[in-house]
């Protein structure tokens, strides 16, 4: 028998249904998530709105009708609840307020504006609101004992429509995983029996007292000129950029391929410190050629560590750069702000390979265990098995 979404579920079509109901107001899935999301609150921009959002309507569809996942009748927290989560984590409560001052500001004003111009009585229609909610919501909707009494208090009281739609929004895409944005809040189920919310579904574990954290590194570009375009850019939730590492075998093309010497460019127009580390000629020289297009023709390394020497000089409070001894195996880009909040870009070499956008290549922040890894491994290089340049070696 195929799986059926329970009836009573909060989705964000059923918040719409509820609102515009005796409107003469009409919003579209699309419009209306956009509205929330984008429009106003600034959650998501609209370019990560349409390019993950709204890329199909089954992955939209997944989004909009509460983030439940059919085929395997679990919860799922798809890549938007982890975007929203990590904003969250940033600034506490943002995502909720930024919900609240959608509906606040944007959609009920509009309806209440479309009321006033139709000769509407808007008493009548926030009392048949209140009353159209109250036979929407219940303890196995809304999941936790305190997220009900909390709801079912400002309805009785009908008070606080906005922040109501906002909770209800939260639930619609988070449903029982909303306590990821409330841990300290909502913490009792209404129902710890195997036949729960859904009866064919896993029972659910305990609330952990330790939120998961939430990489940001699945919503950065994976392809490195894009990806420092964007960590520069306001599409980041970073701080002020402090410091900007850098490792790899020579780093030929951050000389010589035109976008990446814009990036250094703005780096450094931008007075943000940068650290490079790349392989001695006795080091790599071995590896490389594995790694190199027989028909292209490739500078010694050398002439890469004169270029990056020239480098240091026109930036001497900005650029540092050392040679390391032992060969690197991956490329490494860190980006950190004041705060130390930070986000890596990994790049792995791979023998018999030359096409650099082939290689594996992963992103993770500060949030992810994996990335102090690489953090200490820079470190290591920079330490231990590096020295700085010395005019006296290359004169020889």
């Amino acid at each position: 028998m195929p799986y059926q979404i329970p009836k009573y579920i909060i989705s964000i079509k059923k918040i719409k249904d509820i609102l515009i109901e005796g409107t003469s107001i009409s919003y579209s899935h699309e419009t209306f998530a956009k509205l929330l999301f984008v429009d106003t609150s600034c959650l998501l921009t609209e370019q990560y709105f349409e390019d993950t959002i709204l890329k199909n309507d089954s992955a939209f569809n997944l989004f909009i009708n509460g983030n439940l996942r059919k085929d395997c009748l679990s919860y799922a927290i798809s890549k938007s609840t982890k975007y929203l989560l990590s904003i969250n984590k940033h600034k506490t409560n943002c995502v909720f307020e930024s919900l609240r001052d959608a509906f606040e500001d944007t959609i009920m004003a509009d309806i209440f504006k479309s009321i006033e111009d139709t000769s509407g009585n808007k008493l009548s229609y926030t009392n048949v609101l209140f009353e159209n909610l109250r036979k929407l919501i219940c303890k196995e909707n809304l999941y936790y004992n305190e997220l009900y009494d909390e709801v079912n208090d400002k309805l009785q009281k009908k008070v606080d429509l906005s922040n109501i739609f906002a909770l209800l929004c939260l639930i619609a895409i988070f449903q029982d995983n909303i306590y990821l944005l409330f841990p300290d809040k909502y913490r009792t189920r209404w129902s710890t029996t195997d036949n729960g919310f859904f009866p064919h579904s896993p029972k659910i574990p305990n609330i952990s007292d330790t939120v998961p954290p939430i990489s940001m590194g699945n919503f950065i570009p994976i392809e490195t000129n894009a990806f420092f375009n964007f960590v520069l850019s306001n599409n980041y939730n970073f701080g002020k950029i402090s410091e900007i590492d850098m490792a790899f075998h020579s780093g030929y093309f951050w000389r010589t391929d035109e976008e990446k010497v814009e990036i250094i460019k703005n780096i450094l127009k931008r007075n943000i410190k940068i650290r490079i580390i790349i392989n001695a000629p006795e080091t790599i020289n071995d590896i490389c050629i594995h790694m190199c297009n027989p028909l292209q023709e490739y500078p010694d390394f050398d002439t890469c560590i004169l270029s990056w020497k020239k480098l240091m000089q026109h930036y001497p409070d900005l650029v540092s750069f050392r040679i390391s001894t032992v060969p690197l195996m991956h490329r490494i880009y860190i980006v950190r702000d004041e705060c130390n909040n930070g986000v890596a870009h990994i790049s792995y070499y791979t023998y018999g390979n030359y096409i650099t956008k082939k290689d594996k290549k992963i992103c993770i922040d500060n949030t992810d265990e994996t990335y102090n890894l690489y953090i200490k491994e820079f470190e290591y290089l920079w330490d231990k098995t590096s020295y700085q340049y010395d005019e006296e070696y290359f004169n020889k």
